[in-house]
């Protein structure tokens, strides 16, 4: 009597043939295990080359929404609206200076202007010097 741990005799050849087939798939970019098939497909380095603004997000865009603005969610570079980025994304920034640095008009988070007032004592936006009046002589 022949003792085996497989249940049934052709177990260990059928999942020899499965993994041969998926290796076979994923080399010839039939699958891929990324979920991005546009690499699998370009592994030849025969694709064209990504064009911004056509409504087709592809390799090297984090977005493409097909139009000129930059006030929505992805810029003309094909580029997630960001807070520092310098385009104001309507509804969601109050301001975006192009950076995320507190005191220069616009705040870190890009959620609320900076109120630069001359006399206050700090020396804010671009302003040269702040004494902390509004004597312009002294």
């Amino acid at each position: 009597m022949e003792h085996s741990h497989c249940p049934h005799r052709w177990t260990k050849t059928i999942w020899l043939s499965f993994v041969s087939v998926l290796a076979s798939f994923l080399i010839m970019g039939f699958i891929s295990l990324t979920g991005n098939q546009a690499k699998a497909d370009c592994l030849d380095q025969s694709c064209p080359t990504p064009v911004c603004l056509n409504n087709i997000k592809e390799i090297g865009e984090e977005c493409d929404d097909g139009n000129e603005s930059n006030s929505d969610a992805c810029t003309t570079e094909c580029k997630n609206n960001v807070c520092g980025d310098g385009h104001l994304f309507i509804g969601v920034e109050l301001c975006d200076d192009g950076n995320t640095v507190d005191g220069d008009g616009c705040a870190a988070d890009c959620l609320s202007c900076d109120i630069i007032e001359c006399g206050n004592g700090k020396v804010e936006g671009d302003e040269e010097c702040d004494d902390g009046n509004d004597i312009d002589t002294d």
